[in-house]
């Protein structure tokens, strides 16, 4: 090739190229030009991609605003209107406070989902977490895998107002992100450490401390706009009191804590600390001890350990269930501590219903981790060992029924309410999804998550909450027959050895790479009836009772039918019916509600479904 200075010489020179070096000029030119216009092809239908997907966006949020009514529900919710930010991306107008939000642990709540139809997103079950972030709080604890902080400042402006927050993320090689260096003066930014390259910081919740109390918010999104507002997600919140005495015990070993030993290598609770009320609190402190965190300060305000252990969780209506990473061997007291194995020892001690025999396992998550050969098998043959643990009122093991593993499919990411950008936020490689080993052990067990059709049209009886379309990143476990359900699990954690554990040294030792919380609502944790409830503790109300009357309309209907193998099974059953509850011997039998029905007068409609007694 020869070059030239200018456009208007490009003739000359190729006039003075004779033969052979002519022809691979010419080559080379054709070349150039085909490279140019396939170029310019691709960008025009990447630019196309980007117009369609702009005005898909904008019919979603003119229908939406059509439904609002002029601010009465819609994208905007109850209220509120769109707007523009500085960030560029939508965010609301702030409003009046959730009329019927209540965090008292019963059930749990889903986040507003926009693209779906207006009645699916009721305040009657649907909150924002800006609904929850409220009140005079002193200080926070937010703890996170994924954060967009420009956005969730906008979203949540009282974070700015709170005199201490302390954020945990996921960090690794002890690069801390730019977006962290530039926190306002009030944030307290910290990485747990993560011994293995393998793990991740993934548990996903908020402390809120109150002059009375404390606010226990565990969610499931991440915090970006996409999982907040486009995916369905949900959260779960209780308050709890003071103890009747918060001053720290006297004296104590740093080496022993309710029961617990530590080695060298482990972090334990601080000296002074009192020994724990309850599991709750003893697993929410030494979660935090174990990721290393030594609290923050800023404001004239500090939270660590001892602040959460001031506070009395022994009303928790749910058990609550980590990880953290390490290997937890049985000689140290370890085993039964974290992960699967910590399920499993609750499951064991809880005693369920005669009629609760054969029930159904279903597994609904949004991330596969690799199931290679032997250890793949064994992990996932341990996994089902604790998610069927329990037994009956004759203290004999509880049958296993069917087991269901649910994963949209390509189809129904790519017609769902944001198409196939969905995908980012359901992270499965292909080698551990649908190849090899993994194929072999997982296609027995799949089923879809939504029962919407390619055109968009929706069966109300399989999609009640109206989520078939809006594509999941909530996580939960359950077992169920028909409506009635033996247990419910809320959490971060996805199908993976990295999260949950995997055996080791003939079952006397569990290895786990990951942080993971989540919440376990259990038959006996639950009031024995509607009288029993009585007034729940609040941080930002303690003036309002705890009950409300029922809305005079009924909420849609839940899913009742179990699942068959590769057929459809309800978004609403998979994210499960926080459901409901009918007094036995040993307290309750969890119930999904359906159709036409009546509860005591004056119980309240909580969380994501609604909560009777038999």
């Amino acid at each position: 090739m020869i070059m030239v200075d200018s456009d208007d010489s490009h003739d000359d020179a190729v006039e003075h190229v004779q033969g052979e070096p002519a022809k691979r000029c010419r080559q080379d030119s054709e070349d150039a030009d085909a490279t140019l216009a396939r170029k310019l092809q691709a960008d025009e239908l990447r630019r196309q991609e980007s117009d369609e997907a702009l005005a898909r966006r904008l019919q979603e949020e003119e229908v939406m605003g059509k439904r609002g009514g002029g601010g009465d529900g819609g994208a905007g919710g109850p209220g509120r209107s769109l707007k523009r930010s500085r960030a560029g991306v939508w965010t609301h107008d702030q409003a009046q406070p959730h009329p019927v939000f209540k965090a008292d642990g019963l059930g749990f709540w889903l986040l507003h989902t926009e693209g779906i139809e207006k009645e699916a997103n009721s305040p009657e079950y649907v909150v924002r977490l800006r609904d929850v972030v409220v009140g005079d709080i002193k200080w926070a604890v937010l703890s996170n895998y994924l954060y967009d902080m420009e956005w969730l400042l906008e979203e949540i402006p009282k974070l700015r107002d709170i005199p201490c927050v302390s954020l945990l993320y996921h960090g690794q090689d002890n690069a801390v992100p730019l977006q962290f260096r530039k926190l306002p003066p009030n944030f307290r930014a910290f990485a747990p450490p993560l011994p293995d390259r393998y793990g991740t910081h993934h548990s996903k919740f908020v402390l809120l401390g109150y002059e009375t109390g404390i606010r226990v918010v565990v969610i499931t999104c991440n915090h970006i706009r996409q999982d907040h507002y486009d995916m369905t997600d949900a959260l779960w919140a209780q308050d709890f009191p003071l103890k009747a005495s918060s001053s720290p015990g006297e004296g104590g070993s740093s080496s022993k804590w309710c029961g617990h030993t530590y080695t060298a290598n482990r972090a334990a609770p601080t000296a002074d600390m009192c020994e724990p009320q309850s599991e709750f609190e003893e697993c929410l402190v030494l979660y935090l001890a174990m990721a290393r965190w030594k609290g923050a300060e800023a404001g004239g305000q500090r939270v660590d350990l001892r602040t959460l252990g001031k506070f009395d969780y022994s009303a928790a209506r749910v058990r609550l269930i980590a990880s953290v990473p390490g290997r937890h061997a049985k000689e140290e007291g370890d085993l039964w501590r974290w992960g699967q194995m910590a399920l499993r020892r609750a499951l064991r001690t809880e005693v369920f219903d005669a009629d609760l025999q054969g029930a159904n396992l279903v597994c609904q998550f949004t991330s596969i981790g690799g199931l290679k050969g032997k250890i793949g098998q064994r992990f996932l043959q341990s996994l089902q060992v604790s998610l069927n643990s329990g037994s009956g009122h004759n203290t004999a093991p509880k049958s296993n029924g069917g087991t269901y593993f649910v994963w949209p499919t390509t189809e129904e990411v790519r017609t769902s309410t944001k198409g196939y950008v969905m995908g980012s936020s359901i992270p499965g490689r292909l080698q551990n999804v649908w190849q090899g080993d993994a194929k072999a052990l997982l296609q027995p067990f799949y089923s879809r998550y939504s029962s919407v059709t390619c055109s968009g049209s929706r069966d109300i009886d399989k999609d009640p909450w109206g989520r078939g379309r809006a594509m999941p990143h909530i996580k939960t476990f359950l077992r169920h027959v028909g409506k009635d359900i033996a247990w419910l699990f809320l959490s971060s954690f996805n199908l993976s050895g990295a999260a949950w554990g995997k055996l080791e040294r003939n079952e006397n030792q569990l290895h786990i790479m990951s942080y993971e919380l989540g919440v376990l609502l259990l038959p006996s944790l639950l009031p024995k009836s509607h009288l029993a409830c009585g007034p729940a503790f609040s941080c930002t109300d303690c003036a309002l009772p705890a009950t409300t009357a029922l809305p005079a309309t009924a909420p849609p209907a839940i899913a009742t039918s179990a699942p068959a193998i590769s057929s459809t099974f309800s978004s609403a059953a998979a994210v499960a019916a926080s459901a409901a509850a009918g007094s036995e011997t040993h307290g309750v039998k969890m119930r999904m509600v359906a159709g036409n029905w009546k509860v005591p007068a004056g119980f309240r409609v909580q969380g994501f479904g609604f909560w009777v007694w038999c």
